[in-house]
Parts: C-alpha cells; structure tokens; sequence
C-alpha cells in the first residue's frame, strides 16, 4: 500500500478532532476499500473494516494500525443482518462516516440480459442494493448530525453497456436510493452521495475483463485527490450528488443561489474508454463574461465558486 501522509482533507467532515470521528468501510480487504481504509487512518479516523476474507481483512487493519488510530476489522457478509448490527455496534460513540463499498458484479463471464440468470440478477441486486440500505437502516441512530453517507456507483450505471446490464442496473438502483436518501436525511443534518471512482487496476476489474491485460488501468490511488477534496466539504453541501472520482475534474452541480443564479456543472475530459470529452459549461456571469468549456478552466472557477 501506498502511504497517505502527503493527501490532506480541508474544512469539512474530516476538519474536526481526529479522536471523534469515526468511519465504517465495507469492502476494505482490498482494492478502492483497503486504499480507502488507509487514507482514512492516515487522517485520523477511528475505523470499522469489514470484508469477506478475513486473512486479507487482518493484513488491511494490521497495516493502517501503523497511524496509531482504533481499528476494528470484523470479517462477514454484508448481506447478513446479524453482521451489519455487529458493525454498527462496534462504532462506539457514534459514526461519521460510512462507506458502502463492498458489491458484487455477478457472473463471470458477464452475461448478455437475454441470458442472465434471474437468481444471479437477485444477488447481485441483494449485494449492491438491499445490503447497502439494511447497512444504512441500522446505523441512522448512530449516524452523527453532520455525517456523510457514500455509497460506490459504476460507470454502468448510466452507460448501457453490453453485458454489465444486471450490475449497472443495481448501480442505478442504488444512485436513486442515494438521492432520495440524501432528501430524506436532510433535516438530520446528515448527507448522502454516490461516487463512481472509474476503472481501475482491482480484482473486481480482473473478474470483468477475464484475460484482458488491465495492468495499463490505474491503482486506486489515483483518486484521492478527489477523496480529500469531498471529505473537506459540508456534507450538506453536496448531498444528492454523483461524483466522477478521477481525472483533473469532477462532476458537481452547486444550486443556483443569490449572486450565482445558475447552476454550475463540471465534467470529466476524454480519456480512454471515453473518447468523446463530457464537457463542462459553466454559464456567463457578471466577472465571468463568457462560458468557459474547458475542464481545467470549470476546475478552477468551482473552486473559486465555493
């Protein structure tokens, strides 16, 4: 793994005392989980670290323990009930942040929906669905007033791409749940986001791609600049929102408000796998006197935006 000390979080949920905040993250025995898993005890979150494999799971909390922080590994299945309550109970003193990161992409090869296995399509949808809000649902009464909930998406999940039908369809399912949590949730002052962190080099990516040679894909590392950068907003402030994790850019609609009466939206640029650009607009304005397009150009006026 791949030392976190030199990413740093701003003013948001990670700006308070280290001691009091705590995160849960599903899926942390590898891959985007254990990367997260580290980032996070880099910053001084107290963890709860769940996965299926418990010698990997061992080896993610014996590495993060390094940074001196509480971390509590408990192996099991997040389809489990039982298993969600353990983890939610051994975040004492409420939780500030969790992670639905743990999935399933269902059957490998991925099939065509033509030929898709109803029972395969059911588990999937258990796993990336049903698991992440009976997870939610159990921890709400310990979930603090200015926690954020992330909830992993896919690129399937708005591209309609052969094959990934059943697991983009339960990506979409839970962006919708996502939302209407993040209405929801609002009045208790705790937000909810979804996040697509993109292809990258991981076991699950392997699986997708059986003999394909994904060593040219990036680590997961490649984005936590957009980790620091979400855990160092208001979760307030973005709550409902879709996120595109890599690249110099990220998809964030800020509302229209006083002094910004129209909503402002950036988008990642082409890149491999993406070969038309999603380009940003963001509307003139009084300082702004033309509509900028370029994706370095939108990054910069965001940042000055907020």
């Amino acid at each position: 793994m791949t030392p976190m000390n030199n990413v740093t979080t701003g003013s948001g949920i990670a700006s308070h005392q280290a001691a009091t905040q705590t995160a849960l993250v599903t899926g942390a025995s590898r891959g985007l989980g254990a990367t997260l898993a580290e980032f996070l005890a880099a910053q001084g979150y107290a963890l709860v670290l769940t996965a299926r494999g418990p010698e990997a799971l061992a080896e993610v909390a014996a590495h993060v323990r390094r940074h001196g922080h509480p971390v509590t590994a408990i192996p099991g299945d997040v389809n489990d009930p039982r298993h969600r309550r353990a983890l939610v109970g051994a975040a004492h003193g409420g939780l500030n942040l969790l992670i639905n990161n743990a999935s399933d992409l269902g059957p490998s090869p991925l099939p065509e929906l033509a030929h898709y296995p109803l029972e395969a399509l059911e588990a999937v949808f258990k796993t990336n669905v049903c698991a992440p809000l009976g997870l939610i649902q159990e921890a709400l009464p310990r979930l603090m007033r200015g926690g954020l909930i992330i909830n992993l998406s896919s690129d399937a999940a708005v591209g309609g791409y052969p094959g990934w039908g059943g697991y983009g369809a339960a990506k979409a399912a839970l962006d919708l749940l996502t939302r209407t949590l993040a209405a929801e949730l609002r009045g208790r002052g705790v937000g909810a986001v979804s996040v697509d962190p993109g292809d990258m080099r991981t076991q699950m990516h392997e699986r997708a791609f059986p003999g394909e040679d994904i060593s040219g894909r990036p680590l997961p590392e490649v984005t936590l600049p957009f980790w620091a950068w979400l855990l160092g907003q208001d979760p307030l402030s973005v709550s409902g929102e879709r996120f595109l994790a890599q690249g110099d850019t990220w998809t964030l609609r800020l509302p229209a408000q006083p002094g910004r009466p129209e909503a402002l939206t950036s988008r990642l640029p082409a890149s491999p796998g993406r070969p038309e650009a999603l380009t940003s607009r963001l509307p003139a304005s009084p300082g702004r006197p033309e509509a900028l397009t370029s994706p370095e150009r939108a990054q910069k006026a965001l940042r000055e935006a907020v």
